[in-house]
């Protein structure tokens, strides 16, 4: 009987050692926030998790650099979303830390995009934690900075909250 046992756990160990947690699972992630210098940004993304929790990441950005109307002095409708752009890019997130459900990593890639209509390209790093809550969903505080050639933002950083959804 004990022979038995212990056949089975072997089978059972070897048969599902090909397994990590987290692999190949993939989400659609939304986030928002606030960029320095007055600059709100919105991300669509498609993430992909590999091996060790590393993963890749295929994102939609938009925002507006935003700035107070020379003629009233205030933040009007006007002049608000002048400063509009978009932009595409990948990116690859190595894990730095992982904890039980939770995991800090670091993200960079470059991006390409439009500026008032004019074309841009630049790069990101940025940082990453995340907690994963018990449906599968992963809430994220990302740090984000960027560097954009061609634009009216040279250097974007600041702060988004993310919402990561399996499927």
């Amino acid at each position: 009987m004990r022979a038995r046992i212990i056949l089975l756990a072997l089978t059972m160990a070897m048969a599902t050692s090909w397994a990590w947690a987290g692999e190949g699972d993939n989400r659609l992630t939304v986030s928002a926030g606030f960029l320095v210098p007055n600059t709100l940004n919105a991300v669509v993304g498609f993430e992909h998790e590999l091996r060790y929790g590393n993963a890749w990441e295929l994102s939609f950005e938009a925002g507006d650099r935003y700035r107070k109307d020379p003629v009233c002095g205030k933040y009007c409708s006007d002049v608000f979303w002048k400063g509009y752009y978009w932009a595409a890019g990948a990116a690859y997130k190595k894990v730095l830390a992982k904890g039980k459900n939770s995991s800090f990593r670091i993200k960079g890639g470059p991006q390409f995009g439009a500026y008032k209509g004019d074309f841009t390209y630049g790069g990101e790093i940025s940082f990453e934690y995340n907690i994963q809550l018990e449906n599968g969903v992963q809430v994220s505080l990302i740090q984000k900075n960027q560097v954009n050639f061609n634009h009216g933002d040279d250097f974007r950083n600041g702060i988004l909250v993310a919402f990561k959804i399996p499927f």
